[in-house]
């Protein structure tokens, strides 16, 4: 129920901005359409906000990069490709482009890597893991970050991506039970050559 209030609640808003027909577009508005909200509502409303018709590849494309985080274009064309045997590579990528435009979605900038993106969302910054590769959202005070920036007198900065490069948490354990087990088995191979030579 409360859900359906904030949903009532949101819509109404909407309305008085844009109208109905474009929070619910093609979709239309009745009955059924405004009381059965389901998970995928945010993402049409968001598209026709955003001037986008809602396809169901979008709102698929959406969806996957939601679940996943980060993603490729071949990983999000694999994912959909399984569903939907009739989608090319190019439909994922035009689509890509035009979410990307819209501010939907965000590429992020990673140096020798193939093109990763992400749901837009609000700034943060990025750790690649550099014995997984896994990338991993870090939040950032991106104003604090600018205002102790030196900046050329006259340049703005608009926008920027500040990625880390470390180990994520699950590497690092890894890496650290390695070397306990390296370890005791270095203290057990030492105490076994000392019984040895006594």
């Amino acid at each position: 129920l409360a859900s359906f209030v904030f949903g009532v609640l949101d819509v109404t808003a909407l309305r008085r901005k844009s109208g109905w027909k474009s929070v619910f577009g093609e979709y239309g508005y009745n009955r059924e359409n405004f009381i059965c909200w389901n998970k995928d509502v945010d993402y049409k409303i968001k598209l026709n906000l955003r001037g986008l018709k809602a396809t169901p590849q979008r709102i698929r494309l959406m969806e996957e990069l939601a679940n996943r985080g980060h993603s490729t274009i071949d990983a999000i064309y694999r994912a959909l490709k399984s569903e939907q045997p009739m989608i090319s590579l190019s439909t994922i990528y035009n689509n890509l482009s035009a979410l990307t435009k819209r501010g939907l979605v965000k590429e992020v900038a990673i140096a020798g890597e193939r093109q990763v993106f992400e749901l837009a969302q609000k700034e943060h910054a990025h750790l690649i893991c550099s014995e997984c590769g896994e990338i991993l959202d870090v939040d950032v005070d991106y104003e604090a970050i600018k205002k102790a920036l030196k900046i050329p007198n006259g340049a703005k900065i608009d926008e920027g991506d500040l990625i880390f490069n470390g180990i994520c948490a699950r590497c690092a354990a890894k890496i650290a039970k390695a070397n306990k087990d390296d370890k005791t088995s270095k203290v057990a191979a030492t105490s076994a050559r000392e019984a040895v030579v006594a």
